[in-house]
């Protein structure tokens, strides 16, 4: 088939990427169709693979021979943009359609879990029902690029999917409204200041396989190592450039909202801006009324920002954010969920499955009675506080280390950014909690020695939450594995990749599972939240 002639099949959309894409089988090709549906009948055109002998392709759309009735048509799509900001990838699916979608993904990972660990472990019975979010605006963090359109503009927009290439976009219906108008106000005052967008080094080119007539052919390992040198000479070379630059390049602009409204923003550029730009971008920020406004230089090559407050240009670096009647500090670099009203409601179910299940053991180990009601549970709560401690994993600014305090004797967070860390030591003080001590290290490093330390100190080990990246917990898993019960254990899964890694070695290890719910923190996107409740008693 020649690169003039395009493929022309008909195929069915038998499942969903991670990018929410459809996915359909022919002919040996895997063809990746956007703003599809699982059922859909389709004449589509098959593109080039995305890489050479690939079967991944991409598929265009020629017409829809079925479509589903939950298939929402671009008129109606809550945003003009969507299909060329990556933002979003399920706008055109229904609401109620896009949480059976979740719901399933949930299912299905739970069945790939049971394949592991065998039959006799029951897990589908657990799920409990997908925790929906219909409010406007949902989210309250934006994280936008700069970039430059074909003529040599400056741009500030949100990526397309599967690229860097920054799509343009004034507004999102899902952010605070004023995200977008204080984005369109500093892009006007970055466009007359003259500064440009950040451009990352080109990818270094991919050595193809094949012999090479009159030349000597490279081994695997030369092929790799050629690669490695050329991508870090471009990475060397782009920095060079970076550095040489008479201005700052603009890479991206971070907003989040807290109470109030209050607005906290981080502009993020290649190197410290000189005076009279540093001046201008106070006077705009003032003149906007943004309570905490602050510079982060980032010169690293590639696209990670690795944020981190370079200068304070208005206010204090930070702004308060009130969450589960405890307020908290936030600043540029600390994490905080994007979803204020689906994240308590996730916290409120991680922190009330460590407690009332702690609280029925301890009923019961006191009356001597089987079983236990949840009658039995609120008499234990009046008596007062779990005795023992519990243990916050990537504890972040605090959130839940301190919702946990008022029901343990002592509460342990653990997280790796220092910034973060130095945060909730604050909030703690903040919210009059002195039962909170937090330490800033790499979770899988600092858990073994901490279930030692416990060990050695007696101190028992009563409830643990967990709410690391996408990546899952990797080598915490096997400390986790080892804990004794009784114990809970809250996990927070922000992919189900990981869940299916994860969960498996923890039921081996004696873990029984007791919830699994889903939590729609991103709506109109394939991502779900997913809160798996286990315990060792």
């Amino acid at each position: 088939m020649s690169l003039s002639t395009p493929q022309r099949l008909t195929v069915t959309v038998s499942a969903l990427s991670p990018y929410g894409e459809g996915i359909a089988v022919a002919e040996g090709k895997e063809i990746y169709l956007p703003q599809t549906m699982i059922g859909e009948v389709l004449e589509v055109e098959v593109g080039e693979p995305f890489t050479p002998n690939s079967k991944r392709c991409p598929g265009k759309v020629l017409r829809f021979i079925k479509a589903d009735p939950q298939h929402v048509l671009p008129e109606h799509y809550e945003c003009a943009f969507y299909g060329r900001c990556g933002g979003c990838q399920l706008q055109h699916v229904s609401y109620e359609q896009q949480l059976v979608v979740k719901q399933q993904a949930i299912i299905s990972a739970l069945h790939e879990v049971e394949q592991q660990v065998g039959p006799e472990c029951k897990l589908q019975g657990a799920i409990d029902d997908l925790v929906t979010c219909t409010s406007r605006p949902c989210r309250f963090k934006s994280l936008r690029y700069f970039g430059t359109d074909v003529q040599g503009a400056l741009t500030l927009g949100f990526y397309a999917g599967r690229s860097h290439e920054v799509v343009p976009v004034d507004s999102c219906p899902l952010e605070p409204e004023r995200f977008g108008v204080l984005s369109q106000s500093l892009l006007k005052l970055c466009q007359d200041l003259h500064l440009a967008a950040y451009q990352e080094p080109a990818s270094p080119p991919v050595a193809r396989k094949g012999k090479s007539k009159g030349k000597k052919q490279e081994s695997p390992a030369a092929s790799a190592a050629t690669a490695a040198q050329a991508a870090t000479d471009s990475e060397a070379t782009c920095l060079a450039q970076t550095m040489s630059q008479p201005h700052p390049q603009l890479r991206a602009l971070l907003w989040r909202e807290g109470d109030d409204g209050a607005i906290l923003g981080c502009l993020v550029l290649t190197q410290q801006p000189e005076d009279r730009i540093e001046q201008a971008l106070r006077d705009w920020a003032q003149t906007h009324h943004v309570q905490s406004m602050v510079l982060s230089v980032n010169n690293s090559s590639g696209n990670a920002l690795h944020m981190t407050v370079s200068k304070s240009l208005v206010g204090a670096e930070g702004i308060t954010k009130t969450l589960l009647g405890q307020k908290f500090q936030v600043q540029a670099p600390t994490f905080l969920q994007v979803n204020y009203e689906v994240c308590e409601r996730l916290y409120q179910a991680a922190i009330a499955h460590c407690v009332q299940q702690e609280q029925k053991l301890e009923t019961a180990q006191r009356t001597g009675a089987g079983a236990v009601t949840a009658a039995d549970g609120a008499v234990a709560s009046a008596d007062g506080m779990v005795s023992g401690l519990a243990l916050d994993l990537y504890c972040g600014v605090g959130t839940m280390t301190l919702g946990l305090a008022p029901h343990f004797t002592q509460v342990w967070g653990v997280e790796v950014v220092s910034p973060s860390i130095a945060a909730a030591q604050a909030n703690a003080v903040a919210n009059g909690l002195s039962n909170t001590h937090f330490v800033v290290a790499d979770v899988a490093t600092e858990l073994p020695r901490l279930l030692t330390q416990l060990k050695h100190e007696a101190l028992p080990l009563k409830a643990i939450i967990a709410d690391p990246s996408r990546a899952g917990l990797g080598a915490a898993v096997k400390a986790l594995a080892t804990v004794k019960g009784p114990c809970q254990l809250s996990l927070v899964f922000c992919a189900l990749t990981a869940l299916k890694r994860d969960l498996p070695p923890l039921l081996q290890a004696g873990w029984q599972l007791n919830k699994v719910q889903g939590f729609d923190m991103f709506p109109h996107s394939q991502h779900v939240e997913t809160l798996v409740c286990l315990s060792k008693n």
